[in-house]
């Protein structure tokens, strides 16, 4: 495992291809396309992890393929983003190849290196699920600019969760560290387009999306969070602006868990702050459904950009 630099209060790798602790791949073929139920030998944690992976039925092994990495809600697996979306059939129109990972633990958080801004409906449930009892918002977060109520929250519920709190570091760390794993995986199997790969979530794991975004930027070339609010005041949008990286924020007008008026606020910080970004409310959409609904416009977020 490399050594890692501390800057700025962000974890930094020396060399990303460390992080990855993947035993050689076995099993199914890789000419295998269509819906598949993979794992591997996760030598960190001691078990086999697995994914789920969609390969398009046309697919062609002399050509190169753009990959779409999924990161699921928390409480879920790896099937929830095959299941609760139209992504194998979207993925198969637009020639894709798709992988969820599990992200041991399934509520390890894929790493959590940045504060939430969330509302009082999701304190109450991390109080329930750790104990701790979440600080009101300190007077240090932004405001932004006032506009209409949501009709599920409130411009005035907000609070702030500490980095740290949903998971312990041990199960952020492998978490993160299974995602880039199962990249590898796959990257092993297909022909993988490397300018040409992308990060995705809903919830936790759109809060995954932001963190994976800001510690390896130079691996994505776009990614898309949604249902998910990092403090603006503590992201490190500089790594994602050095590394033409676009980021897509997407919120259901009525997702409970967080605030419509913040998510349209954090894009309009990180567009301040020189990341190419986009915003998308979904008219009607939930913290559930808003993702599943804007899924084909996310996918043509992604695929409009390239590394380099």
């Amino acid at each position: 495992m490399n050594k890692l630099l501390h800057s700025t209060g962000l974890m930094l790798p020396l060399a990303l291809a460390g992080l990855a602790v993947a035993s050689p791949v076995s099993g199914t073929p890789a000419a295998a396309t269509g819906d598949l139920h993979r794992d591997y030998d996760y030598l960190e944690a001691g078990r086999r992890s697995p994914y789920r992976l969609y390969v398009p039925t046309s697919y062609d092994p002399k050509r190169a393929y753009p990959l779409v990495v999924m990161l699921h809600g928390g409480g879920s697996d790896e099937n929830e983003m095959f299941e609760n979306t139209d992504i194998r059939a979207l993925a198969e129109a637009r020639g894709v190849i798709v992988v969820a990972p599990l992200g041991y633990p399934s509520g390890g958080g894929y790493g959590n290196f940045f504060p939430i801004v969330t509302t009082a409906a999701s304190k109450q449930q991390v109080i329930a699920m750790t104990g701790n009892q979440v600080a009101s918002a300190p007077k240090s977060v932004p405001q932004p600019a006032a506009q209409a109520r949501s009709p599920s929250a409130a411009p005035e519920d907000y609070i702030e969760m500490p980095a740290g709190l949903l998971n312990d570091p041990k199960s952020a760390e492998m978490s993160e560290h299974d995602v880039l794993n199962v990249v590898k995986q796959v990257q092993g199997q297909y022909h993988v387009d490397a300018k040409r790969i992308y990060l995705t979530g809903n919830s936790m794991g759109g809060c995954g999306t932001q963190y994976l975004a800001a510690r390896y930027p130079e691996l994505w070339a776009a990614v898309a969070s949604a249902g998910c609010l990092v403090g603006s005041w503590a992201y490190p949008f500089r790594r994602l602006k050095d590394a033409h990286l676009a980021i897509m924020y997407v919120h259901g007008e009525f997702d409970h868990h967080s605030n419509p008026r913040w998510a349209k606020a954090l894009s309009k910080t990180a567009a301040n702050n020189g990341v190419e970004t986009e915003y998308l409310m979904v008219p009607g959409g939930t913290h559930g459904s808003a993702y599943s609904i804007a899924m084909p416009q996310i996918l043509d977020f992604l695929l409009r950009h390239s590394k380099g």
